[in-house]
């Protein structure tokens, strides 16, 4: 892994720790999915990871779909 890609990994990790910290204090709410409105187990997407409050709510299929063929919201 190169130096850049570990960066880039570490601030991902940091990002996702601070929504799930954030979701635990009561400071973030999860939301149903923004694509299909299911609300159940929804996973934080962060269209920037610079700015780790700033996250949109998915399930786990559109999730992936995002990440895997770059699905407009």
């Amino acid at each position: 892994m190169s130096v850049k890609s570990l960066k880039q990994h570490k601030i991902e990790m940091t990002a996702r720790r601070i929504v799930s910290l954030a979701i635990s204090a009561g400071m973030l709410k999860r939301k149903p999915c923004l694509i299909c409105g299911k609300g159940k187990l929804t996973k934080a997407h962060h269209e920037d990871y610079m700015k780790p409050l700033e996250v949109i709510f998915l399930c786990d299929s559109h999730h992936q779909q995002i990440h895997k063929k770059g699905v407009k919201k």
